[in-house]
């Protein structure tokens, strides 16, 4: 684990979570707003997927101590009982995020995951801020785009067994899953450290390994997955002489 440990709330801290947990309550307000106004119920549920996670990558980086997301966490959780207390309905928001077929119960596991997943990727690679907000962009960017690519110009689908995906919305995966590589460099390592004979066959390698694991996981699964074997083949890439 690198320099980030448990102490004192700084101000910066306090700030970032109080961020955090305004964009999380906003985006699901708007989300509620959409889903009723709106037949295509998938385009609420990835503003919020792509919106929240995209958040939570690039403000990691500036929490001052460990004490800074656990914070973050309590205080969305104080935010979904007030919402409780007041009378709104918990199941409005799983709702927001949940597949037409599927079940509530798969809303509330995927986002927990999710939750699991950047939280490892997080305290294990710390140090290495490249490593694990490229690690949350797969989920957030490379995931999200291939729904989103696979919903609106899908032609090629495949439905085998348990995976009903799109060549589409898998390429999708990895291009998105490329730039959020990409991104994260630039702002947060060396760009020209990718643009090497050495490294950038590992770099399109890593994009075709989490668009592989996307392809072939079922339902929420890849919310784990994805941050996880992204992260570690990440750290291979960055330690690299």
């Amino acid at each position: 684990m690198g320099g980030l440990y448990l102490r004192n709330l700084t101000l910066i801290d306090i700030t970032l979570a109080f961020f955090i947990t305004l964009v999380v309550f906003l985006c699901l307000h708007m989300a509620k707003r959409m889903n009723g106004v709106t037949k295509t119920e998938w385009i609420p549920r990835k503003l919020v997927h792509i919106t929240i996670s995209s958040t939570i990558a690039f403000s990691l980086p500036f929490f001052n101590s460990l004490s800074g997301p656990i914070y973050t966490i309590l205080l969305i959780g104080v935010g979904f009982l007030t919402l409780i207390a007041c009378g709104n309905n918990l199941q409005e928001f799983l709702q927001i995020g949940t597949r037409k077929g599927e079940h509530l119960i798969d809303t509330f596991l995927a986002s927990s995951l999710s939750i699991v997943s950047f939280g490892i990727v997080y305290l294990s690679f710390n140090s290495e801020p490249f490593v694990y907000i490229s690690a949350i962009l797969f989920t957030s960017w490379g995931d999200g785009a291939g729904e989103i690519f696979g919903r609106t110009i899908g032609k090629h689908k495949i439905n085998k067994f348990y995976i009903h995906k799109t060549l589409e919305g898998t390429l999708g995966v990895f291009t998105l899953s490329l730039f959020a590589i990409f991104i994260s460099c630039i702002l947060f390592w060396d760009i020209s450290k990718l643009l090497t004979l050495q490294r950038f066959p590992i770099v399109i390698s890593i994009s075709i390994v989490v668009s592989i694991i996307e392809f072939l996981s079922a339902k929420w699964v890849d919310n784990l997955t994805i941050p996880i074997i992204g992260a570690l083949l990440l750290h291979i890439l960055y330690t690299m002489v």
